[in-house]
């Protein structure tokens, strides 16, 4: 049930829920779901900043964890559009911004396939 709450938390970016979840040890904060994503990576497509931020910080969350498709966090920050998300994992060690998914897809592919500007 914690682990449902965490990710809803981080899919409808509740920071005062989330905030609260964190501070139970017993809960995981990086624990994946089905496809391997983790509450970050909700976080983090949605553009929550406040939530990502909390989960960024938390010393048992890896910023970088891919899922099954090798998609990380700042990956799905990069497809969605949110260059704020993008810039708070890049200030954490473990981010890696040229780590391919699975389709060989870099987080430069994002952009340059929506023919993004103002980046």
């Amino acid at each position: 049930m914690g682990q449902k709450l965490i990710l809803w938390a981080a899919a409808n970016g509740n920071e005062g829920v989330m905030g609260l979840l964190l501070e139970r040890k017993e809960l995981g904060p990086d624990m994946p779901e089905d496809k391997g994503r983790t509450p970050l990576s909700h976080a983090a497509a949605k553009g929550h900043e406040a939530v990502v931020t909390l989960l960024r910080d938390s010393e048992n969350v890896n910023p970088g964890s891919p899922d099954k498709e090798d998609q990380t966090p700042l990956s799905f920050a990069a497809r969605n559009e949110h260059a704020g998300v993008m810039k708070l994992l890049m200030q954490r060690d473990g981010v890696n911004a040229d780590m391919p998914d699975k389709k060989g897809r870099t987080l430069l592919s994002w952009p340059l396939r929506r023919d993004m500007v103002g980046w």
